[in-house]
């Protein structure tokens, strides 16, 4: 385990970890974006690139911050590579390279518009995907993937057969999706268009209570069990990704005890949950209940716990992701940032409360 600038890593920073690039998508304007698997929060990115006939590699940033870049033109064949700063300033390796054709004039086709999200009565959702009608296409094939997502780095094609400029995506879980589709005309595929906004689904108050194991899962409020559902309801969650061994957390800790002891005080619909990073249940009950703490706790032993912590990508504590009544999500890490009254009714005011 390492700490720094605030941040304990759950993962050491080592060098050796090489990136993958792919392409994500490309523009009707001629703009082509690079993504790779993101490494840990707060990570820095170096982008090179290498036209056609030159010999040298040409760094593009070397202060991306986030997993993709945007490479506004792509005139000539031209190649790209990409590394990660590691935890002492140093680089790790380059990605092996990925070689992009520029796209010929016209060839892009507009991206695919998105529907507004719909639930279904099972706690998934569906969503409409249309794109504009098109001369002489005999069918259309549309694919989808996760968004940024470091579990699905890869594009899923949902249909190659559809004779409509439109099709109703059914099944999808909470998350954040991507579309993008293909027109067969003159008895050849053309290349892929552009592809669409990102498509958020929001869990109901149901499925997000499935995070935590479902309508009959318990937390702990000190030594005691209580059921999670009416712990929550109708209240802004805070999950709180912590541990005892990080020293940042066990600030972050004291921090917010004072906030919190107040928030309730006030009367204010806000709860938090922990949920441990700590080693073992010992580890868990010294730091929960010898602070003491006095929010709610997942239990360590629970297997939501793990799970939680893979969904949310947790590779640094502590984190603290704050969501709204019904589970949509108000900030992905409110860590480091001021608490207090007024930052929970900003929350309210978000979600209409």
């Amino acid at each position: 385990m390492e700490c720094k600038d605030g941040v304990c890593y759950l993962k050491p920073k080592g060098g050796a970890e090489q990136l993958q690039l792919a392409e994500f998508g490309r523009g009707s304007d001629g703009s082509v974006t690079l993504e790779w698997r993101p490494r840990d929060a707060g990570a820095k990115y170096q982008v090179d690139v290498r036209e056609e006939g030159a010999e040298e590699w040409r760094t593009l940033s070397d202060k991306v911050a986030t997993p993709f870049l945007r490479k506004k033109t792509l005139k000539t064949k031209a190649s790209f590579r990409v590394r990660a700063a590691n935890a002492d300033g140093s680089w790790g390796p380059f990605s092996d390279p990925v070689e992009l054709e520029p796209n010929p004039e016209g060839s892009v086709m507009a991206a695919p518009t998105a529907g507004t999200p719909t639930g279904q009565d099972d706690g998934k959702f569906a969503v409409m995907i249309s794109w504009p009608a098109l001369a002489g296409a005999e069918r259309f094939a549309v694919d989808m993937r996760a968004a940024q997502s470091a579990d699905s780095f890869a594009w899923k094609q949902l249909s190659d057969s559809l004779k409509g400029n439109s099709v109703r995506k059914k099944n999808l879980d909470a998350g954040e999706y991507v579309f993008r589709y293909r027109v067969y005309k003159d008895g050849a595929w053309s290349q892929v268009s552009a592809p669409s906004a990102t498509v958020v689904t929001v869990p109901t108050h149901d499925s997000f209570m499935q995070l935590l194991g479902g309508p009959q899962a318990t937390l702990l409020r000190g030594k005691e069990r209580v059921p999670a559902s009416a712990a929550l309801a109708g209240k802004i969650v805070l999950f709180y990704f912590s541990a005892g061994w990080c020293g940042p957390c066990r600030q972050q800790t004291g921090m917010m005890m004072p906030w919190y002891n107040q928030a309730k005080a006030e009367g204010l619909p806000v709860e938090v949950v922990l949920i441990s990073a700590d080693r073992d249940a010992g580890g868990f009950t010294q730091y929960y209940e010898g602070t003491p703490m006095p929010w709610l706790a997942l239990p360590f032993q629970a297997s939501e716990r793990e799970q939680l912590m893979g969904r949310f990508q947790v590779s640094g504590i502590p984190k603290l992701t704050v969501f709204a009544p019904n589970g949509a999500m108000l900030s992905d890490n409110a860590a480091g940032s001021p608490l207090s009254s007024a930052t929970v009714r900003s929350w309210m005011s978000r979600c209409g409360m």
